[in-house]
């Protein structure tokens, strides 16, 4: 049946019309950025879902960041830590030295002038290094690293509480004037070096747990990566098909409206 007055082809075409330009602008949208899901209307519970998993991935990827800090604050203080290690070792050379009986006063004012450098050197390093701007080598204890996407995964770095200058060593008086001062002053200083092979070793676990930690870290960050893809990214073939699609439907919609409008005036002249 036709009507005249109410063009109910012309209507139904209409809007198959304007469900094909919306799928025609879902496609070309979709492919212009990539994205399956560009808003809530496209995929509601899964937009909430990467939102999530976003928040997750970004926190993950900052722990990297932050475990990177750490391995660095850490490879700061073994740096310096090193250098202390190399001033004592010829410090206690020195006292080696200075046990030569044979030695005279000149001689052992030459040796005592270089183990006073020599500890000036080492409260320099230990009061001077720094890793943004703490003092890492001043009894800093411990330092917590957020390596994980929730509260509580954190790792605690420990520097100790030994202040590795020369006064806070007990070698601010160290002395090789004599045979007996020298000898003194080499088990001073294996005394100091047994510290020393602690924290080094203490310093050496925490970089390892930092690099595990980055290697954990980075593997959750890229499963999580590819299981938001899996949610939000657009598939190319099949958006492309979609277009298609969509444009041979609007075009043949174009064609029979043009069609159905025409309708009630054939009918009308018909009639006339």
């Amino acid at each position: 049946m036709l009507n005249i007055n109410t063009n109910i082809l012309s209507l139904s075409t209409q809007t198959n019309l304007s469900g094909s330009q919306n799928a025609l602008s879902q496609a070309i949208n979709r492919l212009s950025s990539g994205k399956r899901v560009n808003s809530a209307a496209d995929d509601a519970a899964g937009l909430a879902i990467a939102t999530t998993q976003t928040a997750a991935i970004n926190a993950l990827n900052q722990g990297v960041s932050n475990a990177n800090n750490g391995i660095s604050m850490v490879q700061t203080t073994a740096g310096a830590l090193q250098s202390i290690v190399d001033n004592l070792q010829r410090i206690r050379q020195l006292a080696v030295e200075a046990g030569d009986g044979s030695l005279d006063s000149n001689a052992r004012a030459n040796l005592q002038s270089e183990v006073s450098t020599r500890l000036t050197e080492i409260s320099r390093v230990a009061t001077q290094t720094t890793f943004n701007g703490q003092s890492v080598l001043q009894g800093l204890s411990t330092v917590s690293f957020q390596i994980g996407a929730v509260n509580g995964q954190t790792i605690a770095a420990d520097f100790g509480t030994q202040s590795w200058d020369s006064a806070n060593l007990g070698l601010s008086a160290l002395t090789v004037s004599s045979v007996t001062d020298s000898q003194a002053a080499m088990g001073s200083i294996d005394a100091v070096l047994t510290k020393v092979n602690t924290f080094q070793a203490t310093l050496g676990a925490t970089q390892n747990t930092f690099q595990s930690a980055i290697t954990n870290t980075q593997t959750q960050s890229t499963n999580m990566s590819a299981a938001r893809s899996q949610i939000t990214d657009a598939d190319f073939a099949t958006e492309t098909a979609n277009l298609s699609k969509a444009q041979v439907l609007q075009q043949a919609g174009i064609s029979v409206l043009a069609q159905a409008n025409s309708l009630p005036q054939q009918v009308l002249k018909l009639l006339g």
